[in-house]
């Protein structure tokens, strides 16, 4: 069982990955270095009010002009969001294990640029390592601990977005 707007992002994977490419020279680096060491950067569409120390949002992320396909999508499918946005992992880098903010949403992985070959991969306590594929989703509880790595020498590139799951049917 998933949830049913995860298939409305996955056919519309392009789209999303082609308004990624209008704004990839204006993302900037998660601004807790500790976690990556400069190797994970983002860029925001929405962020949500548990993120409200994160100051480094650049003009062209609060245009709301940015994106706006990939805004309608979310508006039109997932009645309660959290933050949305772009995450890019460098290539041969890793974010550390960490724990997101504890609340009711749950996070939404949604691969646009993957690597095919390689060791790369987001290990979840009690989900255990999730996989990256270009066009295809799956989501995780953000409070438990997680890690992310990626030995290859290119960039993922995912659209990521919280959402709450009381709000959005199964199929």
């Amino acid at each position: 069982m998933t949830y049913q707007f995860i298939k409305e992002f996955e056919n519309n994977y392009k789209t999303i990955y082609n308004e990624y490419l209008t704004i990839k020279n204006n993302v900037y680096p998660w601004p807790e270095p500790e976690l990556h060491g400069g190797g994970w950067d983002v860029f925001g569409l929405y962020l949500g009010p548990e993120y409200d120390y994160v100051t480094k949002q650049t003009t062209a992320q609060l245009d709301m002009n940015n994106c706006p396909f990939t805004r309608k999508l979310i508006k039109d499918n997932i009645p309660e969001y959290g933050s949305a946005g772009f995450s890019i992992l460098k290539k041969n880098s890793t974010i550390i294990p960490h724990t997101g903010v504890k609340n009711k949403y749950l996070r939404m992985h949604l691969g646009l640029k993957v690597p095919e070959i390689g060791d790369l991969g987001l290990y979840v306590e009690s989900y255990g390592i999730l996989q990256w594929k270009e066009s295809k989703a799956f989501y995780f509880d953000d409070s438990k601990l997680h890690r992310a790595w990626n030995n290859t020498n290119e960039d993922r590139i995912i659209f990521m977005i919280d959402f709450d799951p009381s709000t959005v049917e199964l199929r």
